[in-house]
């Protein structure tokens, strides 16, 4: 939406009166109307500053214009000495920085703000080329001592200015090395991955769990060097193969197998070898469905009843369900409360799929059913398995130990516990949910699938509120 947003009329209508890009990108004001355009009109799910990547350019004293029609145009250095310390850019970017301030105090919370500048191979280009290039001609028989210093001399500017714009607000920080396919792998690495990485390191100082974005546009497969050896998450450009991305993640992501389905496997031909085993594995009973459930299935068939439903339940099912929490566990839901899907792993994976955003932490009590590290890890998500070694159960104790931080989405409860069969009483569940109004940004999912098989004189507690 950086640049989409300059075609929408509320865009023109804004700029209308401004004769120079640049002075644009230095109004606060106007930087700020700017970026929340998008964002009113399309309801994005971010926001980026209005900016461009040839500010750090303009601050380290290049003349950078906008021509109309053209682009930039910079009057070309030949010597790193004609930039300015990258230690005195501070005075000229405040506007930039109050806008970031701006947007973030009028931006939804739920919203992230990405902050961003040009990567410093790319500005580098700009500003020995004098504009943009499609054959990079001065810029790659530059001299490479010089060269080398000028991108240094880059590098430690956007350092200071991506801090600042964290420091002022900014979410999440993107690099955008533009002109990075012009490069040969050995300069890929040395003008992109090196200060990248460099730049990378510089903020994880400072803000250890800060997210960074990538841009090597047509990097083609130095993508993946890019990833690793920086340390940052990529955004691909749209060149980039859409069945070249599905085979790298089929390769670095090969398909695992169910432990659940693994051990069933192997039990399954321990018997057929002739051996008596007890199969724990799957979560189910050891004796045949019961006869007026199979009645009641039989006679849905013979009624037509086979047809596409609701997709979360009919309202007969959702009825009884409600019907049975109100008896069972003396709870009140209404009819658009209750969802009901296939089964406790479809239900959590749903769930699962549609809160948890990439490095959303979540909290399972350890032991735990097989399922929960997975589900979590595939849609990016970061478990954050607790042992729980006294009875098998979580305490109020141990939460107050766990690392509960900002990005802590999930609490899963499993009672009575798969795999140990531990149950919680009343008191120990008001112990936990006390610690939990500390943490109001945390959510508990509660996966109580194994409420009625229990065989001693244990009571199945429900969870509200």
């Amino acid at each position: 939406m950086r640049q989409a947003g300059r075609s929408l009329p509320e865009y023109r209508k804004a700029v209308e009166n401004m004769n120079n890009f640049m002075e644009i990108c230095y109004n606060t004001d106007l930087v700020t109307e700017l970026t929340l355009q998008p964002v009113a009109r399309f309801d994005v799910d971010a926001a980026i500053i209005f900016s461009d990547i040839l500010i750090i350019a303009d601050v380290l004293g290049c003349d950078v214009n906008f021509l109309r029609n053209v682009g930039p145009r910079i009057k070309p250095i030949k010597n790193p000495k004609e930039l300015k310390s990258p230690q005195d850019i501070e005075a000229k970017i405040l506007p930039i920085l109050n806008a970031i301030k701006k947007v973030r105090s009028q931006l939804s919370k739920k919203k992230p703000l990405i902050g961003f500048a040009g990567g410093p191979w790319t500005v580098a280009s700009y500003i020995i080329e004098g504009g943009s290039s499609k054959t990079f001609s001065k810029v790659l028989n530059f001299y490479p001592s010089y060269l080398k210093e000028i991108i240094e001399r880059i590098t430690e500017a956007t350092i200071i200015y991506l801090i600042k714009q964290i420091e002022f607000g900014a979410d999440v920080i993107q690099l955008f090395d533009s002109n990075a396919g012009a490069l040969s792998e050995p300069l890929f690495k040395e003008y992109v991955i090196e200060p990248t990485k460099r730049i990378t390191l510089a903020i994880k100082d400072r803000f250890s769990d800060f997210p960074i974005i990538g841009f090597p546009r047509s990097a083609g497969n130095l993508y993946k060097d890019y990833c690793e050896q920086t340390g940052v998450s990529a955004g691909l450009s749209f060149e980039f193969s859409f069945s070249k991305i599905c085979q790298t993640l089929q390769k670095e992501c090969p398909n695992k197998t169910s432990p659940t389905i693994a051990v069933t496997d192997k039990a399954n031909k321990l018997k057929n070898e002739g051996k008596k085993i007890c199969v724990l594995a799957a979560g189910e009973p050891d004796f045949d469905t019961p006869d007026h459930i199979k009645k009641a299935a039989i006679q849905a068939i013979s009624e037509g009843k086979t047809k596409y439903t609701a997709v979360d339940g009919t309202r007969e099912l959702k009825e009884a369900i409600i019907n049975k929490l109100r008896k069972d566990n003396n709870l009140e839901y209404t009819l658009n409360q209750i969802c009901v899907g296939t089964g406790a792993k479809q239900v959590l994976f749903n769930l699962f799929m549609a809160t948890i955003n990439s490095g959303d932490e979540v909290i399972i009590p350890a032991p735990y059913w097989v399922s929960y590290v997975d589900m979590v890890s595939l849609f990016g998500g970061l478990p954050v398995v607790v042992e729980c070694k006294q009875n098998f159960k979580l305490t109020a104790a141990i939460i107050e130990k766990a690392r509960i931080t900002k990005k802590t989405k999930w609490l899963i409860l499993n009672s009575p516990n798969n795999p140990a069969g531990a149950v919680y009483t009343c008191d120990e569940l008001k112990d936990i949910a006390q610690i939990l109004l500390e943490y109001p940004h945390m959510n508990v999912v509660t996966d109580d699938i194994y409420e009625h098989i229990i065989y001693d004189e244990k009571f199945f507690y429900y969870r509200s509120g």
